[in-house]
């Protein structure tokens, strides 16, 4: 039997080591491994292993060529190899090796809390000049969080962020760093984002640095939106920790669930550089004066009772036809729009008349 090799060569122009795996710098579902440049070997780079079932963000290399900000990690080359561990070819990004480690190597773990000056300076400041050359040129990151953050140096200096083209746009997010919207779609399609989804995971990754870990610690991904859709995301991810006033303004701008209102990147900019405020207080989702009772769960807002009535699809059929949902929202709810719209979505034709269309309209 023929023996596996153990390099593997991109284009001529790097060496691949099959053997030397490097975790450190893994971003899964892509891995790590040794890379050489075969004319320079002082260079010191890495090869990530793309999933070859997942597509990798292609359409992206174009932009991120144009990214000249020492805070982002630089994509060098890129290509498709065949990888014996697999027994098919892979897409292979070649990436600058950061120089110091990853802040968080899981999102479970615990660390020392950060002073906030130290947050300020070594992450907010530098990811606001990658998120500004992102947002001009019009595309998201998607990949915002501690685990994909490395330090600058040996001796600490300014974070820098990882890969966000390996897999699909926010595929390997957590709940917690991601906006509600987004947490409730299915994780390979999340789509590619706009700019606020990259500023409410800012926000996210934040708060991690201040606490020293993860928010919603040893929370399932449902109990993290059910708290999300009922408190608000500030509420649910600080839940009720002493936050300076400093911080509380950052965060509560960037952890607005509605992101029309939500911190923009030029915000962002002017608090780093020092310009203060009073932290605003978010505007929640209107609650019923009474709950709705589904499915043994009480809801005080729609955005509650259409999570319950996804997820009890077949259910949801009832409570639409037999009129007690349109009775709530004109009694317990009083939102004259709200009322206007789910009369919209029933008042259709006998055709489209359709138990699935019907429930997915409302």
């Amino acid at each position: 039997m023929a023996k596996s090799p153990t390099r593997v060569s991109l284009r001529d122009r790097y060496e691949i080591s099959v053997d030397e795996p490097l975790p450190a710098y893994d971003n899964l579902p892509g891995m790590a491994f040794k890379a050489q440049h075969v004319r320079d070997s002082n260079r010191d780079i890495i090869a990530l292993i793309c999933d070859p079932k997942l597509p990798v963000r292609f359409e992206m290399i174009s932009d991120l060529s144009e990214i000249d900000v020492p805070y982002l990690m630089q994509l060098q080359d890129w290509g498709v190899v065949d990888w014996p561990p697999e027994g098919r070819r892979c897409p292979v990004l070649i990436y600058d090796r950061p120089a110091g480690d990853r802040i968080m190597t899981s999102l479970d773990e615990e660390f020392e809390p950060m002073r906030e000056e130290e947050i300020i300076e070594n992450f907010v400041a530098p990811a606001y000049q990658v998120l500004r050359e992102f947002r001009d040129l019009d595309i998201a990151h998607r990949a915002i969080r501690p685990s994909n953050l490395y330090r600058g140096g040996a001796e600490g200096g300014r974070f820098i962020i990882g890969d966000c083209i390996s897999s699909p746009p926010a595929m390997a997010q957590s709940f917690v760093y991601e906006p509600i919207e987004s947490c409730m779609a299915n994780p390979a399609g999340r789509g590619i984002g706009i700019s606020s989804d990259d500023m409410y995971s800012l926000g996210v990754t934040i708060l991690t640095l201040l606490r020293g870990h993860s928010p919603c610690k040893g929370m399932s991904d449902e109990e993290v939106l059910e708290a999300k859709l009922s408190k608000g995301s500030y509420g649910a991810l600080t839940q009720s920790s002493r936050v300076s006033l400093t911080m509380m303004e950052a965060l509560r701008g960037l952890l607005n669930d509605d992101h029309d209102e939500r911190w923009t990147v030029d915000d962002i900019g002017m608090w780093v550089n020092g310009r203060r405020g009073s932290p605003v207080q978010q505007s929640m989702e209107s609650r019923a004066s009474r709950s709705f009772s589904f499915m043994n769960i009480d809801h005080f807002t729609c955005r509650e009772l259409a999570h319950t009535m996804v997820n009890n699809w077949s259910r949801s059929i009832n409570i639409i036809r037999d009129g007690t949902l349109d009775t709530w929202l004109r009694r317990a709810l009083g939102d004259d729009a709200k009322v206007n719209a789910f009369n919209d979505a029933k008042n259709v034709s006998e055709v489209d008349d359709e138990d699935d269309n019907l429930i997915a309209r409302c």
